[in-house]
């Protein structure tokens, strides 16, 4: 009688994820969260697993961004509903929308200042000079405070000042505007992430009596962040006049920020308008304040 050849039966009941070994009774490991199938996976379960990987991401990326522009604070309140498995987290897509922008900006140049402070011009043209101000009563501070000092530790810190000062002064003026210009570009990442912790304190005073806590708002601003570099991001890689850039930047993000407040808190639209009259100011006066801030502490490293 011919011998029969020996095929592996299917394990009954539980048994051990072969990651965490905990005892398993489904498809998936109930610890660590890995399919409990066998050590040998098969060609189709190989590429099985690429398209969940990639086009599952993809999927939740598409989504929440769709989502981010199609209806305004609605990835918010998903959030807070606590559907969150299908969008992809606050604080991945706003890291992921900073590192797009980033890189879109590196490989079109540097930021233009008419496509990032085109929504209010004179306030832009007061930026360089607020800095430069600045940065002169800083020079003033370091002669007063460190020209008398004696202190074995100020010595070193005193002669980088004022070496520093130094070479400030060893500029010219169009020189200092246009180091001060690509320290300030360079500085509103950094500037726009600062934002982020006043963003939502503002919106908590605003809103104190909805029964929102500091991070619901912390998270709104971080998808509204989210929402302004995607914005930006779309109009560094779509071609248009520069007036449109500038229509666009003043119009839009005024408008979203007042359909979302409005969507999360259910309020009323001239409510959440006049909050909008009040963030703004408030926004541009805190990012500027940043900027000049940021600026003159760069001249250390010129």
């Amino acid at each position: 009688m011919a011998k029969q050849p020996m095929v592996p039966q299917p394990e009954s009941g539980p048994r051990k994820c072969p990651n965490c070994l905990a005892v398993a009774t489904h498809a998936y490991c109930p610890q660590c969260g890995q399919h409990t199938r066998g050590l040998r996976a098969s060609f189709r379960e190989l590429i099985a697993d690429f398209f969940t990987v990639w086009f599952g991401a993809e999927s939740r990326s598409w989504r929440s961004l769709w989502l981010l522009f199609r209806k305004p604070g609605m990835l918010c309140l998903e959030y807070q509903q606590g559907r969150r498995q299908r969008y992809v987290p606050p604080l991945r897509l706003y890291l992921f929308m900073s590192v797009l922008l980033l890189l879109v900006a590196k490989c079109n140049g540097d930021l233009h200042d008419d496509a990032i402070f085109s929504v209010n011009s004179s306030t832009s043209n007061d930026v360089p000079d607020l800095a430069a101000d600045a940065i002169g009563n800083l020079e003033e501070q370091v002669r007063d405070s460190f020209l008398s000092a004696d202190s074995w530790w100020q010595a070193p810190i005193r002669e980088f000042l004022i070496e520093r000062t130094h070479r400030m002064d060893r500029m010219s003026d169009a020189q200092q505007s246009a180091a001060l210009s690509r320290e300030m570009v360079a500085n509103i990442p950094f500037a726009l992430l600062a934002l982020l912790p006043f963003f939502a304190f503002y919106l908590r005073i605003l809103w104190f009596r909805s029964g929102s806590i500091y991070f619901d708002h912390f998270i709104f601003a971080l998808q509204y962040q989210s929402f302004f570099y995607a914005l930006i991001t779309l109009i560094i890689v779509i071609p248009s006049p520069g007036w449109l850039y500038g229509i666009t930047l003043f119009l839009y993000p005024p408008i979203y920020l007042t359909l979302a407040q409005r969507r999360v808190t259910q309020r009323s639209y001239w409510r959440c308008t006049f909050n909008t009259l009040v963030l703004a100011p408030l926004l541009t006066a805190t990012s500027i304040g940043i900027i000049v801030a940021l600026a003159a502490v760069s001249f250390l490293t010129f």
